[in-house]
């Protein structure tokens, strides 16, 4: 797009001061007079914008009068003040991000990080110790009443099995005592193999997990006691620095979308 060009005309004023001065006396009579001549020169000045685009206002006409500082004319800047908004988020984001990481970790990220190593530890002795006894005989006791529940829905249902044979119940019931009968088998199955389990105690992956998982948490309180790291910190004034130097742009692009008179 063409530069867009607006002429203004800001007026000197330069005297040449050139005269005489007269006293006259007359019967005691005084008289005073200044006689003054002199040249207004005016200076022409031309201005333009900086950047293109197309203007939204003009203040003045060519071959105006002016004086310093009055606006000329104004492009359309609704993307520039955008883009100063967006400029002025990205620079508020950046300072909250440095005083945080400057700041330290707070108590209550301590207190977090130290109780994920506490559920950790106990996680990983739990494994190790295997079930107690007690936890042993409770899993027995589950065993033993889901396959009297089991033998007792089986015969249910081979009764249902006889009486639909001879016609003495309908179809439903018996499908309906079929379904009882496969779930308590299926809960027969489940509570024999947690009592397997049990008597086997943990496996060898399920405790190494337990352990890589107390490491990470043991690393982590030690990362939120520490603080950010030097090298994290002047990354982050780097980036507070660039989201400064992107407002300050940012702002001078918007100040080129405006003409004013410099005399």
């Amino acid at each position: 797009m063409n530069r867009t060009r607006i002429a203004a005309t800001a007026s000197v004023l330069v005297l040449l001061v050139a005269g005489a001065w007269f006293l006259r006396f007359r019967g005691g009579d005084r008289t005073e007079g200044i006689r003054l001549s002199g040249n207004i020169e005016a200076t022409t000045v031309e201005v333009s914008f900086r950047i293109p685009g197309r203007i939204a206002l003009r203040a003045v006409d060519e071959g105006m009068a002016v004086a310093a500082g009055q606006l000329v004319a104004r492009l359309d800047n609704a993307d520039l003040v955008d883009e100063v908004r967006l400029r002025e988020a990205e620079l508020a984001g950046a300072d909250a991000a440095l005083r945080e990481l400057t700041a330290g970790a707070r108590r209550q990220e301590v207190a977090r990080a130290e109780a994920e190593v506490g559920r950790a530890k106990a996680q990983l002795a739990d494994l190790q110790a295997g079930a107690r006894p007690q936890e042993i005989e409770s899993a027995r006791a589950v065993v033993e009443r889901a396959r009297a529940d089991a033998e007792k829905a089986r015969k249910d249902h081979e009764r249902t099995e006889s009486l639909l044979a001879r016609q003495l119940i309908s179809q439903s019931e018996n499908d309906a005592a079929r379904a009882v009968s496969e779930v308590a088998a299926a809960r027969r199955k489940e509570a024999e193999e947690a009592l397997a389990l049990a008597l086997a105690g943990p496996r060898k992956d399920q405790v190494e997990g337990a352990r890589a998982s107390l490491a990470e948490a043991e690393e982590t309180l030690s990362l939120v006691k520490e603080g950010a790291r030097r090298e994290t910190i002047d990354q982050a004034r780097a980036r507070r620095r660039q989201a400064a130097e992107g407002l300050a742009l940012a702002k001078t692009r918007l100040s080129y979308a405006t003409v004013v008179s410099p005399l």
